[in-house]
């Protein structure tokens, strides 16, 4: 979707009588937060603009006020100010956490490319490549635990095993040449991974069964919510 795509949809949902908000979070961003909300008005002039401040110690929340902004306070540091998204991140990795969301539900996404400009004279940049590419990397892990247990756990599965056949082998050779079985602590350790693996799958299968009825669920609360420019008819 382009940008006038983007705007022409807005323009289309303010006609039909929806009302658009734009959330902006923000920590001594008194150099920037300004400009931000002017260029929300501008771009979306019939949306209504609130600033949820993260404990800022500047002038954040004068500016924004200033700018024409309805600010709220939020004493909790992060994002994720939204009541019917039970989202559990609390920095950069909600991107995340909401992609997958929007993809287990097949919910439609699209997306409206936005130049990046440099930051204003006298603010400075929060964010961190290495810090938070692993809180992402991590994110995606856990998401991938959550979602998709079955695949998560018999991929650990099918290691454990794989590790228990390969300790296993010299101790079958040995015992089909002599007869003897002389490394016990190798056979059970062979023994104890494999029994590993028989129980992360079956773990897996387990908690596939519920994150189905979950998503079930969720799919359901979705569903009983009318499609943009609908008006419920029941009284």
């Amino acid at each position: 979707m382009t940008r006038a795509e983007g705007f022409a949809g807005y323009a289309g949902a303010a006609a039909s009588g929806l009302r658009v908000a734009v959330l902006v979070p923000c920590f001594n961003e008194e150099a920037a937060i300004g400009k931000v909300v002017n260029g929300f008005r501008t771009a979306l002039p019939h949306a209504t603009i609130y600033v949820y401040d993260n404990n800022s110690t500047d002038r954040t929340t004068e500016v924004a006020r200033a700018a024409g902004a309805f600010v709220r306070r939020e004493t909790h540091q992060g994002k994720g100010f939204v009541k019917s998204f039970p989202v559990l991140s609390r920095g950069f990795e909600i991107e995340t956490e909401l992609a997958v969301h929007a993809l287990e539900l097949e919910l439609p996404v699209a997306e409206v490319p936005t130049p990046y400009y440099a930051r204003p004279q006298g603010s400075a940049s929060k964010l961190s490549t290495g810090r938070d590419g692993l809180r992402i990397l991590a994110a995606i892990v856990r998401l991938s635990r959550s979602e998709r247990p079955l695949a998560f756990f018999s991929a650990i599965g099918i290691a454990l095993a794989a590790l228990s056949v390969a300790i296993a082998i010299p101790i079958f050779i040995t015992f089909i040449e002599t007869g003897l079985v002389p490394r016990f602590p190798t056979a059970i350790l062979s023994t104890g991974l494999m029994l590993l693996a028989f129980l992360s799958i079956a773990c897996g299968l387990i908690l596939d069964t519920v994150t189905r009825g979950r998503r079930e669920i969720k799919l359901l609360a979705y569903l009983q919510q009318p499609a943009p420019g609908e008006r419920s008819t029941e009284p």
